[in-house]
């Protein structure tokens, strides 16, 4: 029963951030329009402006938003259509690293576009301090998963199962987009 309500407690969370992650673009034009009059087009198209518009004032919040959204409602979802097997099978600590793994792979993969793009367009001169960091966090974060590669073996050793590897597994590639995202944003934050 309290398995039942976390899983509709985070469904209902999902539902919500959902919402503000679609409206928060049609927020951000009443905004933009409200401190500047009209909106101009770009190009004769408006489009270009609505992406300018929305990078300007949100960055990538709304698709941040939007992945969080879709990954918790997945996860509650699955939880919710197959309570029996999320009692046999899945364990919080094994579920909590594999969510770690995924966002230490989520900033590696980052650390990598990053690097190839400032290598790609022999642009280091220009970026003289996000070169070196992007190198210095890729490193760091395959370090770290490795060792929780090694932690999640040690934590499913006691209660070893192929469901509950799948599972976690499914939980990995459910997150990766959503903090691969939100990498990316703060990325934009920061620089």
């Amino acid at each position: 029963m309290k398995q039942r309500r976390n899983a509709l407690t985070v469904l209902i969370s999902a539902f919500c951030i959902l919402l503000l992650g679609c409206i928060m673009p049609f927020v951000c034009r009443n905004v933009f329009t409200s401190y500047n009059g009209e909106m101009g087009i770009i190009g004769g198209a408006d489009t270009p402006t609505y992406t300018l518009m929305l990078t300007k004032l949100f960055g990538g919040l709304p698709i941040v938003l939007i992945l969080l959204g879709v990954s918790l409602l997945l996860s509650s979802c699955f939880c919710l259509l197959f309570p029996q097997t999320v009692k046999n099978y899945c364990n919080k600590n094994s579920t909590a690293i594999s969510l770690a793994l995924s966002a230490v792979s989520a900033l590696a993969l980052f650390c990598v576009f990053i690097w190839f793009a400032i290598v790609t367009f022999n642009e280091m001169s220009k970026h003289p301090i996000e070169y070196p960091v992007s190198i210095s966090l890729g490193v760091l974060s395959f370090v770290a998963f490795v060792g929780l590669i090694f932690l999640y073996f040690k934590e499913r050793k006691t209660n070893w199962s192929v469901k509950g590897i799948i599972i976690d597994v499914l939980t990995y590639a459910v997150y990766l987009p959503t903090f691969f995202f939100a990498v990316s944003w703060l990325y934009e934050i920061v620089t």
